[in-house]
């Protein structure tokens, strides 16, 4: 699952893993997207796998994202040694996200109120509802590797991500709001454009390639089936293959490859950010420019995580980590 726009990997994808209901569908998503979802407060019970900060990472916790990576990658063309680097990277990273959304929410004393806890226990139970009886509501838990606790923490620490990254986002927190002549002049320094043609075929990008390198407007290739779009991004918007090719040419160039994604293929130019674009584009802009500030912020957390592992981390394996802990204690 590798679209143009990307917050993580995507390696831990669970699209095919919750089919009951919209509520599991919509979870599952998230978490094939954003490592917020991974989240789970802490337990401080025997189950604790690590520490990383002050954030406890459970039993079920670490099973989720582990045996989702572990399964995905036991389909894949990697060799064993590359599976188990791959593996140890990916768990870590989502580990490694939600010990420091956890921590910044921490130092920030941001936390949910009455009223947005009972708001995820309403989702719990909306979520059993529309899977039609509890016995498929567990059947399906267990097969995307969850549990009725995670699965409410998951989407109470989902909400508590939200609530942090709109309470630092706002005017009245001031923390990381930017007011308009700043965030022209962030654009102009942090901020880049580029066109593209999207084709499904790939015979028939390297045509549309080759029209572009010879000076034909994208814009004038945009048929047949050929759609034209355009980024106005920041660092870290896109994904990196992508990023990388357009800051490799200048402004008015081709990259000189096609770029593929699960969406198709596509032809691209960089183009000048002018004021007429940021203007076009200034509330997209401003969005990109606090989900980067935000991530620069959660990132400065991230480095200063200490791990400490548990004895229980030591013991853990696949056939192990195949049990939820009610089973495998």
């Amino acid at each position: 699952m590798k679209g143009i726009f990307t917050a993580m990997t995507g390696i831990h994808n669970t699209n095919n893993r919750i089919r009951c209901c919209g509520l599991c569908r919509t979870l599952s998503a998230a978490l094939a997207m954003l490592s917020a979802a991974l989240l789970l407060a802490s337990c401080g019970k025997s189950d604790t796998v690590m520490r990383l900060g002050s954030f406890e990472v459970s039993y079920d916790h670490y099973r989720y994202i582990y045996m989702n990576v572990y399964n995905e990658l036991s389909e894949s063309d990697l060799s064993e040694t590359e599976r188990a680097e791959e593996l140890e990277n990916a768990v870590g990273s989502s580990l490694r996200y939600s010990a420091s959304i956890y921590e910044l929410a921490k130092e920030k004393k941001i936390s949910l109120s009455d009223d947005e806890e009972q708001a995820v226990d309403d989702a719990v139970t909306a979520a059993e509802e529309e899977c039609g009886s509890a016995e498929e509501f567990d059947t399906q838990l267990r097969e995307a590797y969850l549990t009725r606790d995670f699965f409410r923490r998951a989407l109470e620490l989902q909400q508590l991500e939200q609530k942090l990254r709109d309470t630092l986002s706002s005017e009245r927190s001031g923390e990381l709001a930017v007011d308009d002549a700043a965030l022209i002049e962030d654009a102009h320094e942090n901020f880049y454009y580029a066109e593209y043609i999207l084709t499904r075929d790939e015979q028939d990008a390297e045509a549309v390639l080759a029209e572009a390198k010879a000076g034909a407007p994208l814009s004038d290739l945009a048929q047949d089936g050929r759609t034209l779009g355009s980024y106005c991004f920041t660092h870290g918007q896109l994904i990196e293959e992508l990023e990388n090719a357009v800051l490799a040419v200048g402004e008015g160039e081709v990259v000189d490859k096609v770029i593929v994604a699960s969406d198709g293929c596509r032809i691209v130019r960089r183009l000048a950010l002018t004021d007429e674009l940021i203007d076009e584009n200034f509330d997209s802009i401003r969005k990109a420019y606090l989900a980067r500030r935000f991530g620069e912020l959660r990132s400065e957390v991230e480095a200063g995580l200490e791990e400490k592992r548990t004895s229980l981390y030591d013991a853990l394996s696949p056939e192990m980590l195949a049990k939820p802990w009610s089973e495998a204690k």
